[in-house]
């Protein structure tokens, strides 16, 4: 799959689709090297013309308007990638620098280099790993092993883009399971955001039956970035306002106010106690509840309602990626 300029690494969308790997499970193929060694033609040309060239500075050349806006392009694509790449389950990242981005006659060997890096044959090169995220080099040494088994393995339950959840928690003494997981992409270059789960005492596909069930149920996020406390606070309550509408601003305010500042990694709950209300809680520190299973069910309607923040993440907690 070819995600072009705008998804260099197209990870989610080959999750999405059903195929030899794991349901939950991706593979991306990062080929944008940042720094290329391999000379364009037009550029191999003027250097030969330039030898001859009485008036050049030295035997420094200035780039031309076409190495400008091809050089451009693809530290582009290599930053897109970098951002995407970490959204993959098994990330491959042939060696390319010898090769340039229009070579299209050289795609035999282009392709070999692919083929021998995901059996994790290809010499690595010392700067292969310059801008990747840490989770795609773990995953690049493992990549031998992985990709030998992936076409047998069931993607390991509680595992999402990286992040783990457990399979069961317990609240008030109940066993609640975990129904689902997903990824929260943000703004238009799709930045991962948080993994969210879904916990109840019975698992459902449907969102009705999470939203109408009289059970106990807790959705969980893991955090991906640092986010502001400000940014989260005033997302929630427009998304809130557009659910529930300016009558629950008392509420809405009491809820954002339990809203801390994240970090990467730090987990984030919100548990909702039919009868009771919802309760916020910032790792095993619980922040505090509001009342009400009428403003429970608008927050929770932020994810499983009609329209949703992000309906990827929706499918995902609902127990499918598709």
């Amino acid at each position: 799959m070819d995600g072009g300029m705008a998804d260099p690494v197209p990870a989610e969308p080959a999750a999405e689709c059903r195929g030899v790997w794991a349901r939950r499970s991706s593979s991306g193929v990062n080929v944008m090297p940042l720094y290329p060694r391999a000379q364009n033609p037009l550029e191999a040309a003027l250097r030969l013309v330039e030898k001859v060239n009485p008036v050049r500075f030295g035997d420094t050349r200035l780039p031309n308007s076409f190495d400008v806006v091809i050089s451009t392009l693809q530290i582009i694509q290599h930053e897109l990638g970098n951002v995407r790449a970490g959204e993959a389950d098994l990330l491959i990242h042939p060696e390319l620098h010898d090769y340039w981005v229009l070579e299209f006659w050289r795609a035999a060997d282009i392709i070999e280099r692919g083929r021998r890096a995901s059996r994790g044959r290809a010499s690595p090169d010392p700067g292969q790993d310059r801008g990747l995220p840490r989770k795609g080099r773990r995953v690049t040494r493992a990549l031998a092993v992985l990709l030998v088994l992936a076409p047998l393995t069931i993607a390991r339950a509680g595992t999402r883009a990286g992040v783990e959840l457990a399979d069961t928690v317990t609240v008030d003494g109940v066993t609640l399971v975990l129904n689902g997981m997903g990824l929260r992409q943000a703004t238009r270059l799709r930045v991962r955001a948080f993994v969210g789960g879904l916990y109840l005492e019975q698992r459902t596909s449907d969102a009705n039956t999470v939203l109408d069930s009289r059970q106990l149920k807790q959705v969980r996020l893991e955090f991906l970035r640092n986010i502001d406390q400000r940014n989260l606070r005033s997302g929630w309550t427009d998304s809130l306002r557009k659910i529930g509408g300016n009558g629950m601003d008392p509420s809405i305010a009491q809820f954002t106010a339990l809203i801390p500042a994240v970090s990467r990694g730090d987990t984030m709950s919100f548990t909702w106690r039919p009868g009771a209300g919802i309760e916020v809680s910032l790792g095993d520190k619980v922040r505090g509840s509001v009342s009400g299973d009428e403003f429970a069910r608008t927050v929770f309607k932020a994810w499983f309602g009609l329209d949703p923040g992000d309906a990827q993440l929706k499918r995902g907690m609902l127990g499918s990626t598709h």
